[in-house]
């Protein structure tokens, strides 16, 4: 049986978190373009913030990726959600130091 490989555009609508530093809406998504070492970049456009969140990325990272990295660092819900499990972590990693302490006295 044959097979034909077919290209398709497809517009995609992404939501993403405001600019956690000044609530702004209007962010530009891009990468450096680097064959190596290149970075994706999220970045506020309020002329006052301009915020930036960098990523390492690959050569032609997706746009989407790009978005979700933004996003990440700017949803106030998924970075307390981050900040929560790693509280969580530190305080186990504690309370495990904790134990080994009192039984080497």
């Amino acid at each position: 049986m044959g097979k034909v490989i077919i290209n398709k555009n497809v517009q995609e609508e992404i939501e993403f978190a405001p600019c956690i530093k000044c609530g702004g809406h209007e962010v530009e998504f891009y990468d450096c373009g680097y064959s190596s070492f290149n970075i994706a970049v999220g970045e506020c456009k309020n002329k006052e913030c301009r915020h930036k969140v960098n990523s390492n990325c690959g050569c032609f990272p997706d746009k989407a990726w790009i978005i979700q990295q933004w996003h990440e660092a700017n949803d106030i819900p998924t970075i307390l959600t981050s900040k929560r499990l790693k509280l969580a972590a530190l305080e186990k990693e504690i309370a495990d130091l904790e134990t080994l302490h009192a039984s080497r006295q």
